[in-house]
């Protein structure tokens, strides 16, 4: 499925995506007669106008949370279908954490049963009819003195579960807690849904179709934006720029669709193996960039070392079991010391790339 298929589907399945927070509060308010429900609505919503940025509505939604609800842990676990995970938050101190990632089928987690079951839980309970019997207490490695978990659920599919462990003033969670729950998770479910198909139209416009790493257009952006930092910062930055070695032999001899499946795999070993901080994209063709911050040309080269031992090492498989391996050639431009100008930087480490190539290539080298 390409890109405009993509959205058109986004577009049929959640006719609400271009709906604003204002939208969404009217919808809510039209389907809630609790008092207290239609106070935090209104006074979330409110805040929410004035937020921008995922993990910011987040954190807004947490607060408004705990300031009724007063609860020492709050974590928001988002599905993520694709890699059969938790995307998790959690709420401490008045700031937000991702978490580690936790698997759906982790069953020592109140909301791995909330979200199977797609049932609330209140621990303790005395109705049963909010409580799983059985497995949800023999199955928690670290036994809460009380717990509340609300699954999120939206035109039949799960999109997550709010978790909340142990009261701060010692008392347990009541119906009351549960009630006043359960009236507002269908307002903050399409808050969150909002948030998230927005973020997939930003990511549909800025991530490169076949490896997964950003395009070149965001790169470039990505890469003024760090060159802004670092003069502000008078800190370093490195540019990364390697290309494939020989890779024209493989599209020629296996097919463009091995050599998508290559690129697609370079994305990976560089998502796996760089920092959150470290900004990696697909140049062109089977050229890649990597901007590198607060990183000196000595700790750049170690870190394309270790890329270029990666890639030599990956093996790349076909369907009938032939197994492909591939090297690559890296250049490396330090900002200031190499330029300051963000054009320039490209190609001086594209010059150095190519000192590797006419030097036999599989190697690294910084510009000089």
């Amino acid at each position: 499925m390409n890109k405009s298929d993509h959205k058109k589907q986004i577009k049929k399945a959640h006719p609400f995506r271009s709906r604003d927070i204002e939208d969404v509060i009217l919808s809510s308010l039209k389907e809630t007669d609790n008092f207290k429900s239609l106070n935090f609505i209104s006074t979330l919503g409110y805040a929410l106008k004035s937020r921008t940025g995922f993990e910011d509505i987040l954190k807004t939604i947490m607060t408004k949370l705990d300031t009724q609800l007063k609860a020492e842990s709050q974590t928001i676990h988002l599905v993520d279908r694709a890699n059969d995970i938790f995307e998790s938050y959690f709420f401490a101190d008045k700031d937000i954490f991702k978490i580690e990632k936790i698997p759906l089928t982790d069953k020592s987690m109140i909301a791995g049963i909330a979200l199977e079951k797609r049932k609330t839980i209140i621990i303790p309970s005395e109705n049963r009819k909010y409580t799983t019997k059985g497995d949800l207490l023999s199955a928690q490695s670290e036994k809460p003195k009380s717990a509340l978990c609300v699954p999120m659920i939206s035109r039949g599919e799960s999109l997550g579960v709010i978790e909340l462990i142990n009261k701060t003033d010692g008392t347990i969670f009541n119906e009351t807690d549960l009630t006043f729950l359960v009236s507002i998770i269908d307002f903050i479910t399409l808050i969150i849904e909002n948030q998230i198909l927005l973020k997939k139209n930003i990511e549909l416009s800025t991530i490169d179709d076949v490896s997964n790493l950003y395009n070149l257009k965001h790169f470039k952006q990505m890469l003024n934006v760090e060159l802004k930092r670092a003069n502000r910062n008078s800190k370093p930055f490195s540019l990364i720029f390697f290309d494939l070695d020989f890779f024209k032999d493989i599209n020629d001899t296996h097919g463009h669709q091995v050599g998508s499946s290559v690129l697609n795999k370079i994305g990976k070993v560089l998502k796996n193996n760089l920092r959150e901080t470290d900004i990696s994209a697909r140049y062109g063709g089977d050229e890649f960039v990597v901007i590198l911050p607060q990183t000196d040309e000595k700790n750049a080269k170690i870190v394309a070392e270790k890329l270029r031992k990666l890639i030599s090492k990956t093996t790349f498989s076909k369907e009938d079991r032939v197994t492909l391996k591939i090297t690559a050639s890296f250049g490396i431009a330090t900002y200031p010391i190499h330029s300051t100008n963000p054009e320039t930087l490209l190609k001086l480490a594209d010059q150095a790339m190519y000192m590797v190539k006419k030097s036999g290539r599989n190697g690294v080298r910084v510009y000089s």
